[in-house]
């Protein structure tokens, strides 16, 4: 053989080990979040509200609880586990933004206390898959107003 004929078949060798090991490699790939369920509820005259999802929220998927108060009210108790993503609840009518990412065993209900005032409220929950564990709110902004232009200012997202 020539030495330009084994130079060749070395380096197709070459070539081919580092595709195979490239191959091997775990790919990160981004799956496509995805609505898995969704259920409201609402609470007259009341200091909370609770709403049931239809199944058990499956391990690592992403838990939304949206909750709007009618009346003027103070903030209510965060869900044991969640995490606050907006409070506006000073505001007639008010909201309040809860997330979390499901653990083991997850219960299927939810459930807001603890408002300052009875008043109306409703509940949307929304169990997300496809999201990122870590961190899965990047960035939020609300105000709050009277006017024709609604407004919540600018954020600057990392992801």
């Amino acid at each position: 053989m020539t030495p330009t004929l084994i130079k060749s078949k070395t380096c197709l060798a070459l070539i081919l080990f580092i595709l195979g090991i490239f191959l091997m490699m775990p790919q990160n790939t981004l799956a496509a979040i995805t609505l898995v369920q969704t259920k409201n509820g609402y609470a007259s005259g009341s200091t909370s509200v609770s709403v049931v999802f239809t199944s058990g929220p499956t391990q690592n998927n992403l838990l939304v609880a949206i909750v709007g108060n009618r009346d003027s009210a103070t903030a209510p108790t965060t869900p044991s586990g969640w995490s606050v993503a907006i409070s506006e609840t000073q505001n007639t009518p008010g909201q309040v933004i809860f997330y979390k990412i499901a653990g083991t065993s997850e219960s299927s209900t939810v459930t807001v206390s603890n408002y300052g005032t009875a008043t109306n409220l409703g509940m949307h929950i929304y169990e997300y898959s496809g999201i990122t564990t870590s961190s899965p709110l990047d960035q939020t902004n609300s105000a709050s107003g009277n006017s024709a232009t609604a407004s919540t200012g600018s954020i600057t997202t990392t992801y």
